[in-house]
C-alpha cells in the first residue's frame, strides 16, 4: 500500500501540528511522529484494522486523539 494525504486530510494534519508546536515546543514533531507511525503500521498491515465502511479503515493515533483513516488499495 502507498500512502498520500487527501489536501483537505493534509490541511487538518499540517493545522494539527502548528496547532500542538504552538501550545509546547516539540508537540507538533511529536504529533506528527505519532501520525505517521500510524501511517505505517497501516501500510504494513492494511486489512488488520476494522472497516468504517466498505472501504474505509481507520487507525488512532496512542497519544493524540487522532485517527488516521485511509482505504487499502
Amino acid at each position: 500500500m502507498t500512502f498520500r494525504f487527501h489536501p483537505e486530510a493534509e490541511a487538518e494534519f499540517l493545522g494539527a501540528v502548528d496547532w500542538y508546536e504552538e501550545r509546547s515546543a516539540g508537540l507538533g514533531a511529536d504529533f506528527a511522529g505519532e501520525i505517521h507511525a500510524a501511517i505505517r503500521l497501516a501500510e504494513a498491515m492494511p486489512f488488520a484494522w476494522t472497516p468504517l465502511d466498505s472501504d474505509v479503515r481507520r487507525i488512532l493515533a496512542n497519544r493524540f486523539p487522532y485517527g488516521v483513516l485511509y482505504a487499502p488499495r
